[in-house]
């Protein structure tokens, strides 16, 4: 999902209506068809004192498609 699509969904609610905040979220995720995003991951092992990062993307297609790549 992208932030233009976070900024859709708030602006088709009324302002200081939570509840309806939460309906066009729930909306606009049933007409999700397709999403892709990068990541960053990344991981702290403390007793080693070492960090890892990982980059890549995952893509989604609904219905049950998801590939994460890294």
């Amino acid at each position: 999902m992208s932030r233009p699509f976070f900024l859709a969904v708030l602006l088709a609610a009324p302002p200081g209506d939570p509840s309806a905040v939460l309906n066009s979220l729930e909306k606009a995720g049933r007409a999700l068809k397709t999403m892709q995003a990068s990541f960053l991951e990344t991981k702290v092992i403390v007793l080693l004192d070492e960090k890892q990062e990982s980059r890549g993307t995952v893509m989604m297609h609904i219905p049950g498609r998801l590939r994460w790549n890294h």
